[in-house]
């Protein structure tokens, strides 16, 4: 019985070290790494680029690095600093949206596969159910005029 107090004394001083080291400080300030070449390949245009069809860079433009989608106009589009050069900014208050016309390299996929990151920080600020302007929503689309469900 003697043993319990000075043990659970010795725990809950380890766990406080433990709890007390987490934080995300070092990712604030600490500059990103270069990036090491992975399989031989410098960065994601060299991964099978013979079927990658659109790149958006966002650094400062809507420009499709591809040229596979042309005529990009942006409604209220602004951009941020990002990890790697910058990044597309989004609102919780108001539509930012981009529409571009893609050529047959676009038109005629029939399976594809979309990435991107998103920061999701904040975009429910009262902590309630996402609704209008709450939350990530409607983040991409690609439109069959021809079809009911569009994409």
């Amino acid at each position: 019985m003697k043993n319990i107090k000075p043990i659970s004394l010795v725990t809950a001083a380890i766990a406080s070290l433990f709890l007390l080291g987490c934080e995300d400080s070092i990712d604030k300030v600490n500059s990103p790494i270069p990036y090491v070449p992975v399989g031989g390949y410098e960065n994601s245009d060299d991964i099978a680029k013979d079927h990658l069809v659109a790149k958006f860079s966002f650094d400062g433009n809507l420009n499709d690095s591809k040229n596979n989608i042309s005529n990009v106009e942006g409604t209220k589009v602004n951009f941020t600093k990002g990890i790697k050069g910058n990044a597309y900014k989004g609102s919780s208050t108001e539509a930012r949206y981009a529409i571009g016309t893609g050529t047959s390299k676009i038109t005629s996929v029939n399976n594809h596969t979309i990435s991107f990151w998103l920061n999701t920080a904040n975009t429910v600020p009262d902590a309630g159910s996402p609704g209008q302007g709450k939350g990530a929503q409607g983040l991409f689309s690609i439109v069959r005029p021809t079809e009911f469900w569009g994409d």
